[in-house]
């Protein structure tokens, strides 16, 4: 009998999404969460924890080129790179391909996640791991960005929050608070970039993580991209600064960034960096709605 990978819209009990298991390859219980591989004939390999989809070897760019690339090529001169989350090492190995990058520290919660990945996704995540200047840190992202305000040399240029979704064990890297404490760390002319849900399934998950961040941090921007494994396919990021030039586009200087670095991209190039900025009139909407709580 085969068997499927079920999500359920926590909001409405009008849609359900199935992924075809046609293999479990492994299903284990860590300490945080429930941790399920499995083989599907159009994704590849499916990692799942608690039931939701995280990443596929067939998708996985368009999500992790789309949190990093923007950003980094953004700022232009990152040396220090902070990411939150990101365990199955995605978004690692994307931020190392920028040879500006001399330390990329990596917060994550669940140990069992990052020797998982090391095992079973190294499509997904190569050896970064292993690079020197990585920096591995197993801790509460949210406990560790507020601790990390005395130290000193923990000041970034770039902050990216890859967590899980806005419930369960990701919950608290949607709150102000969190947001503040990033803002805190960052360094003059830091940015941070979050994905910000699925609205068309979770308009809350995208209005109110959008205005806590927006007044926790200054300025921010929005931006789309479609992860067809992901719940409601559209999903939208966001870019925040302190000061909002810092957000400006340039185009040419993006273009001739990403022309220097010679970073080879499935997904992200420089005018999908412009285009993906351009949000349709019903996300302003529900950032206006938002707002006006």
């Amino acid at each position: 009998m085969t068997a499927w990978n079920e999500e359920r819209d926590r909001h409405s009990d009008a849609w359900r999404m199935q992924t075809r298991m046609n293999r479990v390859l492994y299903q284990s219980d860590s300490d945080f969460q429930s941790i399920t591989l499995f083989q599907n004939d159009l994704y590849g390999k499916v990692l799942a924890l608690d039931g939701v989809i995280q990443t596929t070897e067939r998708d996985e760019f368009f999500y992790h080129e789309m949190l990093v690339h923007p950003a980094l090529f953004q700022h232009g001169a990152a040396q220090d790179v902070l990411i939150i989350g990101g365990g199955d090492g995605g978004t690692l190995e994307e931020v190392l391909k920028h040879r500006t990058v001399r330390r990329a520290t990596m917060v994550e919660i669940d140990p069992a996640v990052v020797s998982f990945s090391k095992q079973h996704l190294t499509a997904i995540c190569g050896v970064a791991f292993e690079d020197p200047r990585t920096d591995l840190v197993f801790a509460d992202g949210a406990a560790w960005a507020a601790a990390a305000q005395s130290d000193l040399d923990r000041r970034y240029d770039v902050i990216l929050i890859d967590s899980t979704d806005n419930f369960g064990p990701g919950a608290a890297l949607f709150a102000e608070s969190f947001f503040a404490d990033c803002a805190a760390l960052l360094k003059s002319g830091g940015l941070i970039a979050s994905h910000n849900s699925v609205p068309f399934t979770e308009p809350d998950g995208f209005a109110d993580p959008a205005l806590a961040l927006k007044r926790a941090v200054g300025a921010t921007a929005h931006y789309r991209v479609a992860v067809p494994s992901y719940w409601g396919g559209d999903m939208v990021m966001a870019m925040a600064a302190r000061r909002a030039e810092d957000l400006t586009i340039d185009p040419q200087a993006i273009a001739d960034r990403h022309a220097q670095a010679g970073i080879a991209t499935q997904y992200y190039t420089p005018d999908i960096h412009r285009g993906a900025f351009a949000l349709p009139p019903y996300l302003e909407a529900l950032l206006v709605q938002g707002a006006d709580k």
